[in-house]
């Protein structure tokens, strides 16, 4: 039998009248090994440990060439792997192989898994627009501490090792001012930047009143005493308002 093989013994005899003659000869079928297939062990891993697609493809490429024909071959029929992917970086996912041989007599097949565990999302969180009186500050060293633990606000969690970063953003002055910040954030699979703003109002505005001109005449007064008290009631309309904590 073909697939079994075997041995055949022939012996050809003759006889005639006078005498007889044989000869013997075999004829020896040698049975194929069985086809004998192996392959990579099952994958697994997270999307970031890989830089990019490219390097994940590489990984892919080099598992799936670990299939191969480990015995047999009479007449050995291997499928094509070329048609499998690998799964998408951002996306993860599993990829089943199985690689089916047959050769003219036996069959074998394995299966295994390459497996990519997506990266969890990208959450990126940011302070809540800020804005507050100058008044409300004792000086400018005040207004970079309050600015400084706002900023405090911006992180990101989850992503691939994602990084983050404002620039070196300053507080507005204790006279006023609005800062804008924008927090870019970078990562393996996802890039977002979100905004918010820290205002200082300013205070109220700086108002001087003063009186008008004088212009008089000596003779007005009846003498130095009264002229002092028009002078000093004169100078009493000098006044400041509004700003912050003015001093005239």
């Amino acid at each position: 039998v073909l697939c079994q093989g075997g041995e055949v013994s022939v012996t050809f005899a003759v006889n005639d009248l006078c005498n007889s003659a044989s000869i013997t000869r075999t004829f020896i079928i040698n049975a194929p090994a069985a086809v004998a297939v192996d392959g990579p062990a099952d994958f697994e891993a997270s999307a970031c440990q890989f830089a990019d697609q490219a390097e994940l493809d590489a990984e892919f490429a080099a598992w799936i060439g670990a299939f191969a024909v480990t015995e047999g071959g009479c007449g050995v029929t291997t499928p094509d792997l070329s048609t499998f992917a690998a799964p998408v970086l951002c996306q993860g996912g599993e990829v089943s192989v199985t690689f089916a041989v047959n050769d003219l007599c036996t069959s074998a097949s394995i299966t295994r898994t390459f497996n990519i565990t997506a990266p969890a999302a990208l959450v990126v969180n940011k302070p809540a627009d800020y804005a507050a009186d100058a008044t409300e500050f004792a000086d400018q060293d005040a207004i970079d501490a309050a600015f400084a633990a706002w900023l405090n606000g911006f992180s990101v969690s989850g992503g691939c090792d994602p990084m983050g970063d404002y620039g070196t953003p300053a507080a507005p002055t204790l006279c006023g001012g609005t800062t804008n910040v924008t927090y870019n954030v970078t990562d393996l699979c996802e890039n977002k930047s979100l905004s918010a703003s820290f205002t200082i109002n300013s205070p109220n505005e700086l108002v001087i009143s003063k009186p008008d001109d004088l212009n008089a005449s000596a003779c007005t007064y009846a003498d130095q005493d009264e002229l002092n008290d028009a002078f000093a009631a004169w100078l009493a309309e000098f006044d400041v308002s509004g700003g912050f904590d003015p001093v005239g």
